[in-house]
Protein backbone atom coordinates (compact mmCIF):
# COMPACT_ATOMS: atom_id res chain seq x y z
CA UNK A 1 0.00 0.00 0.00
CA UNK A 2 1.11 3.56 -0.75
CA UNK A 3 -0.12 6.63 1.18
CA UNK A 4 0.13 10.23 -0.07
CA UNK A 5 1.09 13.03 2.30
CA UNK A 6 0.31 16.60 1.32
CA UNK A 7 -0.09 18.27 4.75
CA UNK A 8 1.21 17.17 8.14
CA UNK A 9 1.99 13.74 6.68
CA UNK A 10 4.84 15.42 4.79
CA UNK A 11 6.70 16.28 7.98
CA UNK A 12 5.03 14.33 10.80
CA UNK A 13 5.52 10.71 9.80
CA UNK A 14 4.51 8.73 12.90
CA UNK A 15 4.06 5.35 11.22
CA UNK A 16 6.25 2.64 9.71
CA UNK A 17 7.10 2.84 6.02
CA UNK A 18 9.51 1.07 3.69
CA UNK A 19 10.47 3.98 1.43
CA UNK A 20 9.23 7.38 0.31
CA UNK A 21 8.99 9.06 -3.10
CA UNK A 22 8.47 12.74 -3.95
CA UNK A 23 5.88 13.50 -6.60
CA UNK A 24 2.46 14.96 -7.29
CA UNK A 25 -1.20 14.24 -7.96
CA UNK A 26 -3.27 16.01 -10.64
CA UNK A 27 -6.58 17.84 -10.66
CA UNK A 28 -6.53 19.19 -7.11
CA UNK A 29 -5.54 22.30 -5.13
CA UNK A 30 -4.12 22.33 -1.59
CA UNK A 31 -6.18 24.70 0.58
CA UNK A 32 -6.46 25.56 4.29
CA UNK A 33 -10.19 24.91 4.22
CA UNK A 34 -10.50 22.39 7.09
CA UNK A 35 -11.11 23.29 10.73
CA UNK A 36 -9.02 21.45 13.33
CA UNK A 37 -10.37 21.05 16.86
CA UNK A 38 -8.30 17.99 17.71
CA UNK A 39 -4.75 18.86 16.59
CA UNK A 40 -4.23 22.56 15.75
CA UNK A 41 -7.13 24.18 17.56
CA UNK A 42 -9.73 23.61 20.26
CA UNK A 43 -13.54 23.63 20.38
CA UNK A 44 -14.74 27.22 20.06
CA UNK A 45 -11.41 28.28 18.57
CA UNK A 46 -10.57 25.85 15.77
CA UNK A 47 -7.34 26.02 13.84
CA UNK A 48 -7.03 25.58 10.09
CA UNK A 49 -5.31 22.71 8.31
CA UNK A 50 -5.10 21.64 4.70
CA UNK A 51 -7.34 19.53 2.56
CA UNK A 52 -7.64 19.09 -1.20
CA UNK A 53 -10.31 20.68 -3.38
CA UNK A 54 -11.09 19.82 -6.97
CA UNK A 55 -9.41 22.14 -9.48
CA UNK A 56 -10.99 23.46 -12.67
CA UNK A 57 -7.68 22.57 -14.33
CA UNK A 58 -7.27 18.78 -14.63
CA UNK A 59 -3.51 19.28 -14.97
CA UNK A 60 -2.99 21.33 -11.80
CA UNK A 61 -0.58 19.63 -9.41
CA UNK A 62 -0.31 19.14 -5.66
CA UNK A 63 3.18 18.08 -4.65
CA UNK A 64 3.84 15.83 -1.70
CA UNK A 65 5.35 12.56 -0.56
CA UNK A 66 4.20 8.97 -1.18
CA UNK A 67 5.04 6.42 1.51
CA UNK A 68 5.23 2.70 0.73
CA UNK A 69 3.80 0.58 3.56
CA UNK A 70 4.98 -2.98 3.96
CA UNK A 71 2.27 -5.63 3.71
CA UNK A 72 2.71 -6.72 7.32
CA UNK A 73 2.24 -3.12 8.53
CA UNK A 74 -0.80 -2.18 6.42
CA UNK A 75 -3.44 -3.02 9.05
CA UNK A 76 -1.63 -1.20 11.85
CA UNK A 77 -0.80 1.88 9.77
CA UNK A 78 -4.33 2.07 8.35
CA UNK A 79 -5.83 1.90 11.85
CA UNK A 80 -3.44 4.62 13.05
CA UNK A 81 -4.12 6.96 10.13
CA UNK A 82 -7.89 6.39 10.26
CA UNK A 83 -7.76 7.61 13.88
CA UNK A 84 -5.34 10.45 13.19
CA UNK A 85 -7.42 11.77 10.28
CA UNK A 86 -10.79 11.05 11.88
CA UNK A 87 -12.09 14.62 12.04
CA UNK A 88 -13.89 14.79 8.70
CA UNK A 89 -11.36 13.10 6.38
CA UNK A 90 -12.14 10.20 4.06
CA UNK A 91 -9.85 7.93 2.05
CA UNK A 92 -9.57 8.14 -1.73
CA UNK A 93 -7.57 6.26 -4.32
CA UNK A 94 -5.74 8.46 -6.82
CA UNK A 95 -2.91 8.34 -9.37
CA UNK A 96 0.48 9.51 -8.09
CA UNK A 97 3.20 10.80 -10.43
CA UNK A 98 6.69 10.27 -9.00
CA UNK A 99 9.54 12.56 -10.00
CA UNK A 100 11.96 9.74 -10.69
CA UNK A 101 11.77 7.15 -13.44
CA UNK A 102 8.89 5.20 -11.88
CA UNK A 103 5.60 4.95 -13.74
CA UNK A 104 2.54 6.65 -12.19
CA UNK A 105 0.74 4.37 -9.71
CA UNK A 106 -2.36 4.30 -7.51
CA UNK A 107 -2.18 5.25 -3.84
CA UNK A 108 -4.40 6.24 -0.91
CA UNK A 109 -4.86 9.75 0.43
CA UNK A 110 -7.02 11.31 3.14
CA UNK A 111 -9.15 14.28 2.12
CA UNK A 112 -11.77 16.30 4.01
CA UNK A 113 -15.15 16.48 2.31
CA UNK A 114 -17.67 19.28 2.60
CA UNK A 115 -20.38 16.81 3.55
CA UNK A 116 -18.56 15.19 6.48
CA UNK A 117 -19.18 17.72 9.22
CA UNK A 118 -18.27 17.17 12.86
CA UNK A 119 -19.01 19.30 15.88
CA UNK A 120 -17.44 19.37 19.33
CA UNK A 121 -19.83 19.77 22.23
CA UNK A 122 -21.56 18.05 25.11
CA UNK A 123 -24.71 16.40 26.39
CA UNK A 124 -26.21 17.08 29.83
CA UNK A 125 -27.30 14.89 32.73
CA UNK A 126 -24.88 12.00 32.25
CA UNK A 127 -21.48 10.74 33.43
CA UNK A 128 -18.95 8.78 31.32
CA UNK A 129 -17.98 5.58 33.15
CA UNK A 130 -16.03 2.38 32.37
CA UNK A 131 -18.96 0.23 33.47
CA UNK A 132 -19.43 -1.94 30.36
CA UNK A 133 -17.76 -5.29 29.69
CA UNK A 134 -16.32 -5.88 26.21
CA UNK A 135 -15.95 -9.41 24.87
CA UNK A 136 -15.94 -8.48 21.17
CA UNK A 137 -13.46 -5.57 20.93
CA UNK A 138 -11.29 -5.10 24.04
CA UNK A 139 -11.65 -8.48 25.69
CA UNK A 140 -12.79 -12.03 25.04
CA UNK A 141 -15.39 -14.36 26.60
CA UNK A 142 -14.13 -15.40 30.01
CA UNK A 143 -11.81 -12.39 30.21
CA UNK A 144 -13.81 -9.30 29.29
CA UNK A 145 -12.27 -5.87 29.00
CA UNK A 146 -13.91 -2.62 30.13
CA UNK A 147 -15.22 0.17 27.88
CA UNK A 148 -17.30 3.27 28.50
CA UNK A 149 -21.00 3.86 28.69
CA UNK A 150 -23.09 6.70 30.10
CA UNK A 151 -24.87 6.64 33.45
CA UNK A 152 -27.51 9.06 34.66
CA UNK A 153 -26.09 11.83 36.85
CA UNK A 154 -27.73 13.26 39.97
CA UNK A 155 -26.79 16.67 38.57
CA UNK A 156 -28.94 17.51 35.52
CA UNK A 157 -26.29 20.03 34.41
CA UNK A 158 -23.32 17.64 34.44
CA UNK A 159 -21.72 17.37 31.01
CA UNK A 160 -20.19 14.62 28.90
CA UNK A 161 -18.06 16.09 26.12
CA UNK A 162 -17.61 14.46 22.75
CA UNK A 163 -18.05 14.86 19.00
CA UNK A 164 -21.23 14.83 16.90
CA UNK A 165 -20.92 13.60 13.32
CA UNK A 166 -23.32 14.68 10.59
CA UNK A 167 -24.20 11.76 8.30
CA UNK A 168 -25.26 12.43 4.72
CA UNK A 169 -28.80 11.29 3.90
CA UNK A 170 -27.61 8.75 1.35
CA UNK A 171 -25.25 7.20 3.92
CA UNK A 172 -27.68 6.94 6.87
CA UNK A 173 -28.79 3.34 6.22
CA UNK A 174 -25.23 2.05 5.73
CA UNK A 175 -23.79 3.93 8.72
CA UNK A 176 -26.69 2.86 10.96
CA UNK A 177 -26.20 -0.78 9.98
CA UNK A 178 -22.46 -0.50 10.66
CA UNK A 179 -22.90 1.15 14.07
CA UNK A 180 -25.71 -1.19 15.11
CA UNK A 181 -23.32 -4.09 14.52
CA UNK A 182 -20.29 -2.37 16.07
CA UNK A 183 -22.24 -1.47 19.24
CA UNK A 184 -24.21 -4.72 19.36
CA UNK A 185 -22.87 -5.96 22.71
CA UNK A 186 -25.40 -4.38 25.04
CA UNK A 187 -25.78 -0.87 23.61
CA UNK A 188 -29.08 0.73 22.62
CA UNK A 189 -29.81 3.92 20.68
CA UNK A 190 -31.17 7.03 22.37
CA UNK A 191 -32.11 10.47 21.12
CA UNK A 192 -30.67 13.33 23.16
CA UNK A 193 -29.97 17.06 22.93
CA UNK A 194 -26.42 17.98 21.90
CA UNK A 195 -24.90 21.37 22.74
CA UNK A 196 -22.21 22.37 20.20
CA UNK A 197 -19.43 24.71 21.27
CA UNK A 198 -19.74 26.95 18.23
CA UNK A 199 -22.60 29.29 17.42
CA UNK A 200 -25.04 26.57 16.42
CA UNK A 201 -28.20 26.01 18.42
CA UNK A 202 -28.53 22.73 20.40
CA UNK A 203 -29.94 19.90 18.28
CA UNK A 204 -31.15 16.32 18.64
CA UNK A 205 -28.86 13.42 17.79
CA UNK A 206 -28.51 9.68 18.31
CA UNK A 207 -26.10 8.06 20.75
CA UNK A 208 -25.39 4.48 21.78
CA UNK A 209 -25.52 3.71 25.51
CA UNK A 210 -25.24 0.44 27.42
CA UNK A 211 -28.16 -0.25 29.73
CA UNK A 212 -27.78 -1.81 33.17
CA UNK A 213 -30.05 -4.65 32.05
CA UNK A 214 -27.71 -5.94 29.33
CA UNK A 215 -25.74 -9.09 30.18
CA UNK A 216 -22.37 -7.42 29.58
CA UNK A 217 -22.99 -4.57 32.02
CA UNK A 218 -20.08 -4.69 34.47
CA UNK A 219 -21.24 -1.96 36.82
CA UNK A 220 -19.46 0.24 39.30
CA UNK A 221 -16.03 -0.72 40.66
CA UNK A 222 -13.07 1.11 42.13
CA UNK A 223 -10.57 2.77 39.79
CA UNK A 224 -7.95 0.25 40.94
CA UNK A 225 -10.20 -2.73 40.17
CA UNK A 226 -11.07 -1.41 36.73
CA UNK A 227 -7.38 -0.68 36.00
CA UNK A 228 -6.40 -4.25 36.94
CA UNK A 229 -9.01 -5.58 34.54
CA UNK A 230 -8.02 -3.20 31.74
CA UNK A 231 -4.29 -3.92 31.92
CA UNK A 232 -4.84 -7.68 31.68
CA UNK A 233 -7.28 -7.78 28.77
CA UNK A 234 -7.01 -7.77 25.00
CA UNK A 235 -9.55 -8.40 22.27
CA UNK A 236 -9.91 -8.43 18.48
CA UNK A 237 -9.63 -4.62 18.36
CA UNK A 238 -6.45 -4.58 20.44
CA UNK A 239 -5.33 -4.15 24.07
CA UNK A 240 -7.90 -2.75 26.49
CA UNK A 241 -5.28 -0.24 27.73
CA UNK A 242 -5.05 1.20 24.20
CA UNK A 243 -8.76 2.05 24.36
CA UNK A 244 -8.22 3.98 27.61
CA UNK A 245 -5.11 5.79 26.35
CA UNK A 246 -6.67 6.76 23.00
CA UNK A 247 -9.87 8.05 24.60
CA UNK A 248 -7.95 10.07 27.19
CA UNK A 249 -5.67 11.57 24.53
CA UNK A 250 -8.62 12.42 22.28
CA UNK A 251 -10.51 14.15 25.09
CA UNK A 252 -7.46 16.20 26.08
CA UNK A 253 -7.14 17.44 22.50
CA UNK A 254 -10.87 17.98 22.10
CA UNK A 255 -11.52 19.75 25.42
CA UNK A 256 -8.20 20.62 27.07
CA UNK A 257 -9.85 22.70 29.81
CA UNK A 258 -12.40 20.06 30.84
CA UNK A 259 -11.68 17.62 33.68
CA UNK A 260 -13.01 14.08 33.31
CA UNK A 261 -11.89 12.65 36.64
CA UNK A 262 -13.06 9.08 36.08
CA UNK A 263 -11.32 8.82 32.70
CA UNK A 264 -8.06 10.53 33.66
CA UNK A 265 -7.76 8.80 37.05
CA UNK A 266 -8.26 5.45 35.32
CA UNK A 267 -5.67 6.34 32.69
CA UNK A 268 -3.16 7.18 35.43
CA UNK A 269 -3.93 3.95 37.30
CA UNK A 270 -3.50 1.85 34.14
CA UNK A 271 -0.20 3.55 33.33
CA UNK A 272 1.08 2.74 36.81
CA UNK A 273 0.44 -0.93 36.06
CA UNK A 274 1.66 -0.84 32.47
CA UNK A 275 5.15 -2.34 32.05
CA UNK A 276 5.55 -0.43 28.77
CA UNK A 277 5.03 2.85 30.62
CA UNK A 278 7.53 1.88 33.31
CA UNK A 279 10.22 1.35 30.66
CA UNK A 280 10.01 4.96 29.43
Amino acid sequence: MWVFGYGSLVWKVDFKYECKVVGYIKGYLRRFYQHSIDHRGVPGKPGRVVTLVQSDDPNSKVWGVAYKIRTEDVAQVTKHLDFREKNGYVKKSITFHPTDSLEPFQLTLYVATEENESYAGYIKGYLRRFYQHSIDHRGVPGKPGRVVTLVQSDDPNSKVWGVAYKIRTEDVAQVTKHLDFREKNGYVKKSITFHPTDSLEPFQLTLYVATEENESYAGEASIEEIAQQVISCQGPSGPNKEYVYNLAAAMRELTPDVKDDHLFELEAAVRRLDPDTKKT
